[in-house]
């Protein structure tokens, strides 16, 4: 790092190779391609900012721009994380919060327009400043919590929001003043942004979770994403969330051993995709954030992320993103049971979860609450299939106190996990335990995610956010680019005796064969004198379909069209006999649906030849593998 880092990156996109990293309370002013971002140091930065008079009854008040929103050309709002001395203590621990600043010469210079946020202690650190869009508003997201750093007890603290509606924001900036921001407490936008308590929207896994991070909205999966440091535990995570206030963590974006390394400042960055101003990245986007060692605050060794989302969201059923106000929307019923019967809960809206006869008996968007009844959470299948059932059930309340939960896993009647009994958890397990099944369903199964309380319910939240997805394969979206066998599938050619494997043809994002124009797109294939062949490998024994409809790519006028097969190892499985012929014309295809059994490692190929010539035999093909049964 040629810096000391000591914010996020705020970002602003030149082109589709160069993006600009602004950094710190000067504005220090970076650019560079993906392979090297901080390439280019354009300049040192300098006071940019007019503190507009806020400054005047401080000793020190210093300003960070974290985050630019683009009204329009050359017309930024900038989100500030604020620190400030008064004169009676000049050095030591700071006061905290978060503000706005105007441009209107794109960045060259700003106007302060004052604070709009505090934790609710002001010696805390607010952290800085991730935020998204939401309908009309900007939602913001801030460290809260009750204790400041300097008496020892600046934790826990969690991660809050507040919200502001984004033309009131525009309007009071253009003036050099602020609009008025509420916090998220309790269900409701209620909080003052100045005083109040924000609620906890993020678990406290780790017990520091932190927010000088970023967010962004995600176009590939229509979510929002945010990354999470947590301090010592020496983790950098990844939440996404359906509403930008109920958050379920996705992945680790890095984990050190506790202790070694700090992973602040992270930011989004996408190059060929997204939105100038950075509040909007595509399915191809990295994460950007240095290691600090945590001895060391100014050594800096700055990390890149690449992440490419592979979407099949029509298979796969998150508690947390499929989290409704209405009973079986997504799939998803909340429940109670009383020892004989399930039976429904209600709808809370004031405290956006259900509630069941008892207070405590209760289901929110990841997590789960028993009473003398026990709470319930079901997926019902939507159809026949094989799902995977992954999630970690674990302790929610940070105080430790209570004597545990029970928790298991029902199939219908049958418990399908633990094997027997219930899997306790601990006062203060926060880590939890873990569940990754395999189970084969039928219409109308369902499967029941059960809390109970033990000896007492005291303290009994219970982080609970599983993940149910169908075994399913897409062509198009488990396509790899470099690696052959990747999501199970594998890029080859047929001559008439043997197959065997492509190589990937980075210049035109393609595997190519042995002839110039035998190749596998991401969901295409064209012949030549080898045969085209996808080729997907079972990674277990079970019952599988394999749908599709191959297709002439449109625009095809010319050649004489091509023939298609499918082939489980030596064996040919469609058509029955011969090829399927495919005429050059053909713009709507030729579907098929056949189901058969594999063992693992089994192979099923994908077979496109020419016919007579090569001419134009382009041919669209995206077959979908999904297993049915075991």
């Amino acid at each position: 790092m040629p810096i000391t880092m000591d914010a996020s990156f705020a970002t602003m996109k030149e082109n589709d190779n160069t993006l600009h990293y602004y950094h710190g309370p000067f504005l220090q002013h970076f650019k560079g391609p993906a392979d090297n971002p901080l390439q280019t140091y354009v300049t040192p930065g300098g006071n940019l900012i007019d503190e507009n008079g806020h400054d005047a009854a401080w000793a020190t008040y210093h300003i960070w721009i974290m985050n630019f929103y683009e009204i329009g050309p050359g017309e930024l709002i900038g989100f500030t994380h604020n620190e400030s001395w008064p004169a009676s203590q000049p050095t030591g621990l700071p006061y905290f919060s978060l503000g706005v600043a105007y441009s209107n010469n794109n960045g060259a210079t700003w106007e302060y327009c004052g604070e709009i946020l505090k934790p609710k202690n002001v010696r805390l650190n607010v952290g800085g400043v991730p935020y998204v869009i939401s309908g009309n508003d900007f939602y913001l997201y801030y460290n809260d919590g009750i204790y400041g750093e300097n008496d020892g007890m600046g934790y826990p603290r969690h991660v809050s929001v507040a919200k502001a509606n984004i033309q009131d924001v525009i309007t009071a900036a253009r003036n050099h003043q602020n609009a008025t921001w509420t916090k998220y407490v309790n269900g409701s936008w209620s909080g003052n942004a100045m005083t109040g308590l924000g609620s906890a929207i993020i678990d406290n896994t780790y017990i520091k979770e932190d927010t000088h991070s970023d967010a962004v909205y995600n176009t590939a999966i229509n979510k929002y994403l945010m990354t999470i440091q947590t301090h010592d535990s020496s983790r950098l995570n990844l939440y996404s969330s359906s509403d930008g206030v109920t958050w379920s963590m996705e992945a680790n974006v890095d984990a050190m051993s506790p202790g070694s390394v700090m992973q602040p400042y992270s930011t989004f960055a996408d190059y060929v995709g997204g939105t100038s101003d950075g509040r909007e990245v595509d399915g191809e986007f990295s994460i950007i954030y240095p290691r600090k060692n945590w001895n060391n605050y100014n050594e800096d060794n700055l990390f890149q992320r690449q992440v490419t989302i592979t979407t099949n969201q029509a298979d796969k059923y998150s508690a947390s993103g499929g989290f409704s106000q209405t009973q079986g929307t997504n799939q998803w019923s909340y429940e109670q049971w009383n020892g004989t019967v399930y039976s429904n809960m209600t709808w809370d809206s004031g405290n956006v979860r259900w509630n069941g006869a008892q207070s405590n008996v209760l289901v929110g968007g990841g997590w789960q609450h028993p009473d003398t009844n026990d709470s319930v959470r079901t997926w019902t299948a939507p159809k026949a299939g094989v799902v995977n059932v992954a999630g970690i059930a674990k302790k929610g309340d940070n105080s430790g106190g209570g004597d545990g939960v029970n928790v298991k896993i029902l199939k219908n009647g049958s418990q399908i996990w633990p094997v027997s009994g219930w899997q306790a958890i601990g006062s203060n397990d926060f880590n939890g335990y873990a569940h990754n099944l395999t189970v084969s369903v039928v219409q109308n199964d369902k499967l029941r995610f059960i809390v109970n309380k033990g000896g007492s319910f005291s303290f009994d939240t219970t982080f609970w956010d599983p993940t149910i997805a169908y075994d399913t394969y897409s062509a198009s979206s488990g396509y790899s680019t470099t690696t052959q066998g990747a999501n199970q599938w594998h890029y080859k050619q047929w001559n008439g005796t043997t197959y065997s494997d492509m190589t990937w043809d980075a210049a035109n994002s393609r595997w190519k064969g042995a002839q110039t124009y035998v190749l596998i797109g991401n969901n295409w294939q064209h012949p030549d004198t080898n045969d085209s062949a996808r080729a997907w490998m079972a990674p277990k024994a079970g019952k599988i379909r394999i749908t599709g409809i191959a297709k002439k790519e449109a625009g095809s006028s010319n050649g004489d069209g091509v023939n298609l097969r499918i082939m489980k190892n030596g064996t040919q499985v469609w058509p029955s006999s011969g090829w399927k012929s495919l005429a050059y014309n053909d713009f709507t295809g030729i579907s098929h649906d056949i189901a058969i059994t594999v063992a693992a490692d089994d192979y099923i190929y994908f077979v496109v030849n020419k016919k007579s010539n090569i001419t134009a035999d382009g041919t669209v093909w995206d077959p979908l593998i999904r297993y049915t049964g075991l």
